[in-house]
């Protein structure tokens, strides 16, 4: 399985990595950070932080060809 992360904090990063790692040891997961839709996130700019995320799915199944796409972040409503 390759999986797909998309992050928009720091702080998810090593938790969501080591969980994955401990539970599926096989996967090839690749993560990506951007923090800076956090920020679109927290200014309610729901065009602009759609649009980001959509591309960095696109650009997660394009370049690294993940199966599926993990959005760990709690300020998306």
């Amino acid at each position: 399985m390759k999986l797909g992360v998309i992050h928009a904090s720091r702080a998810a990063v090593d938790v969501v990595a080591e969980a994955y790692q401990r539970a599926e040891p096989t996967w090839e997961i690749t993560h990506l950070l951007d923090d800076g839709v956090m920020r679109m996130l927290q200014s309610r700019d729901w065009p602009r932080a759609h649009a980001r995320l959509d591309a960095l799915a696109r650009d997660l199944r394009r370049t690294y060809g993940v199966e599926a796409i993990l959005l760990p972040c709690s300020a998306l409503p």
